[in-house]
């Protein structure tokens, strides 16, 4: 919808630029000017509103990774007083267990951009 959005406001631009002695000749200019900032300002609230998302987003799935890696390493280190693991198991766990956590968190980084990416293209 954004990239929509930015195209209508290209072809107001390009459709001004075309017929700019005719725009000038008729005094025009200050109303193509203002319906190209008015696309402009749609695409941008359209933009805002995806920012706000994605850093909702964000800051959602990062909190909840360091909460995870929290219990994670309370849980380990329980384990290691205990010595119900040894060392070098406890280790790789906590590796293993890290990167998958990682891992997770940034496929829904990628699925964003694949997503904006499809929808981009779907309009070519």
């Amino acid at each position: 919808k954004v990239q929509d959005t930015f195209a209508d406001a290209t072809a107001v631009a390009e459709t001004s630029l075309s017929m700019s002695e005719t725009v000038r000749a008729f005094n025009g200019v200050q109303v193509e000017s203002d319906k190209f900032e008015t696309a402009q300002a749609k695409a941008l609230e359209l933009e805002e509103v995806q920012a706000w998302g994605y850093g909702t987003h964000k800051f959602v799935s990062d909190t909840l990774q360091s909460i995870m890696q929290g219990a994670l390493l309370l849980g380990c280190w329980q384990m290691g007083r205990a010595a119900k693991l040894p060392a070098a198991e406890l280790t790789t766990f906590v590796f293993y267990t890290n990167f998958v956590l990682e891992s997770s968190n940034e496929v829904g980084d990628q699925w964003a951009k694949i997503q904006g990416a499809v929808g981009a293209s779907s309009s070519v």
